[in-house]
């Protein structure tokens, strides 16, 4: 389980920035040009059956809010 976990951990922290960057743009040519996205990993203390982090997809269509 550890092994497969962390396998998972590393897909997801390389795709995380690519994905947080393709919405980001894709947000931007669909007329939202100060909006925020961000793909947040955040490791979990007991293993879930989704792995070893929780994953947040965080958006704020304007400038500070979240």
């Amino acid at each position: 389980m550890n092994r497969a976990g962390d396998a998972m951990r590393k897909l997801r922290a390389k795709a995380a920035p690519k994905l947080s960057d393709t919405i980001r743009k894709n947000l931007r040519d669909l007329g939202f040009k100060q909006s925020e996205f961000e793909a947040k990993l955040t490791s979990l203390d007991e293993p879930s059956a989704s792995g070893l982090d929780s994953v947040e997809l965080l958006f704020s269509a304007n400038p500070g809010e979240p």
